[in-house]
């Protein structure tokens, strides 16, 4: 978006200096100039974020789905010592 802008605004720059307009064209640069410099800010900061959500990705969600493992095998040990449990105590009825 700011470096399709930035591009535009160049080419409005270069026309106008062709047709004698330096101030306006000297304008247009200037501002092509900041938003190629925003582009790149805001590239780098993606960048950053990506590297952050990989990371996370990597480290945390792991840990994670080894949690939901573990939680998952002590409720099916639980309803296992549950179920051992009724039948011992319906054995001990009869």
């Amino acid at each position: 978006m700011y470096t399709d802008k930035a591009k535009k605004l160049a080419d409005t720059a270069v026309q106008e200096q062709a047709t004698g307009s330096a101030v306006l064209a000297a304008k247009h640069m200037l501002e092509a100039t900041k938003l190629m410099h925003m582009a790149k800010e805001k590239k780098v900061r993606a960048l950053k974020v990506r590297a952050l959500a990989e990371r996370l990705n990597s480290q945390v969600l792991p840990s994670y789905k080894q949690a939901v493992d573990i939680a998952g095998l002590h409720a099916s040990f639980s309803g296992l010592q549950t179920s051992q449990q009724r039948h011992r105590l319906l054995r001990k009825k009869t």
